[in-house]
C-alpha cells in the first residue's frame, strides 16, 4: 500500500459558512472517490472553527484505507495569525482570515512523522488519484506549485507539495519567515500567496497546470481537452464559486454532481441506518 498525506486549513464560522462547509465536503469526497484501491490516505484538517455538523459529516468519511485526522489550532495560534492580515487603509490589499497563512507553518503544525504533504484549498474538485502529484521530484526544492493564470501574481498557493522534512531541516526557517511576514506581508494583495513566492524564491518547483487548473470563464478553463484532463480544478475565480447544487455553468456540473452524490449517500446510509434498527 501507498501512503499519501493530505491537508486542508479551514475557519469556518458565520455568514456564508455553508458555502465552505459544502466546498470542503466537495473537495474531500472527491479526494476519496478518486483515489486508487492501493493507496491509504490521511487528511490533516488545521481548523480555527468548524461547526459539529461539519465535523461529524468529515469523520464519517473515513474508512480503513482513508483517515482523517482533526488539528484544532489553539486560539492564541490563530490570533498570531490573524495579525497579518491588518493593512494600510490606503491599499488595495483585502482583509484576509487568519487562518491562510497556516499553510506556511505545516512543517510545525503537523506531527514530526509526517514529511511530505500536499496542501488543497478548499474550493477544489480532485477529479483523479493524486499519487503522481504526491510524489513529484522536487529536485531538491521544499516546495512544488502551479504557476498561476495571472503570472504578475506568482505561482498559485491552492495545491501545494510541500517536503516537510526539508523545511524543518533549514536552520532558523521558522523565525526568519515570521521576520519576513512582519515586515512585508500586512501590504500584499495576495498575502498567503505572496509571502511563500517572495519567501521561497528560487526554492519552488514548477508543477504541471493540470494539478490546479482554475475552469474559469474567459481563461484557460474553456480549453476542453486541458479541462477534462486535469487532475485538480480550483475555482479560484470569484465569478465560479461553487455554492449551491443547481449552480449553472460547464466547469460546475461535475462540482454539482460530487456533492450531490455525498448527501444522497448520507441520505441512503441513514435509511439503512432506520432500517437496521427496526
Amino acid at each position: 500500500m501507498k501512503n499519501v498525506n493530505v491537508v486542508y486549513c479551514v475557519d469556518i464560522q458565520g455568514i456564508g459558512s455553508m458555502q465552505f462547509h459544502n466546498q470542503l465536503i466537495c473537495s474531500i469526497y472527491s479526494l476519496k472517490k478518486n483515489k486508487k484501491e492501493d493507496t491509504n490516505i490521511t487528511v490533516y484538517i488545521i481548523y480555527g472553527n468548524i461547526n459539529n455538523e461539519l465535523m461529524y459529516s468529515l469523520l464519517k468519511l473515513q474508512d480503513e484505507t482513508f483517515k482523517i485526522e482533526m488539528c484544532k489550532l489553539p486560539d492564541h495560534e490563530l490570533n498570531f495569525l490573524q495579525q497579518f492580515t491588518r493593512h494600510n487603509p490606503s491599499s488595495v490589499a483585502r482583509p484576509w482570515g487568519g487562518i491562510v497563512f497556516a499553510r506556511i507553518f505545516l512543517p510545525w503544525y503537523l506531527p514530526e512523522f509526517v514529511e511530505r504533504v500536499v496542501y488543497i484549498d478548499s474550493d477544489t474538485l480532485v477529479r483523479k488519484d493524486i499519487q503522481n502529484l504526491y510524489d513529484t521530484d522536487l529536485q531538491k526544492n521544499p516546495i512544488g506549485m502551479v504557476m498561476g493564470i495571472v503570472p504578475e501574481y506568482g505561482y498559485n498557493s491552492g495545491v501545494i507539495v510541500f517536503d516537510l522534512k526539508m523545511l524543518r531541516s533549514m536552520k532558523n526557517l521558522k523565525e526568519d519567515i515570521i521576520d519576513h511576514m512582519k515586515k512585508y506581508t500586512r501590504s500584499y494583495f495576495l498575502p498567503d500567496q505572496t509571502t511563500i513566492n517572495r519567501f521561497f524564491a528560487g526554492k519552488i518547483t514548477p508543477l504541471d497546470l493540470k494539478y490546479n487548473y482554475p475552469p474559469a470563464p474567459g481563461s484557460l478553463g474553456r480549453d476542453p481537452i486541458n479541462l477534462g484532463n486535469a487532475v485538480i480544478w480550483h475555482f479560484y475565480n470569484q465569478g465560479i464559486k461553487p455554492i449551491i447544487f443547481d449552480d449553472q455553468g460547464l466547469s460546475l456540473v461535475e462540482w454539482n454532481n460530487y456533492i450531490s452524490d455525498y448527501y444522497k449517500s448520507i441520505t441512503n446510509n441513514k435509511n439503512n441506518e432506520v432500517k437496521n434498527n427496526e
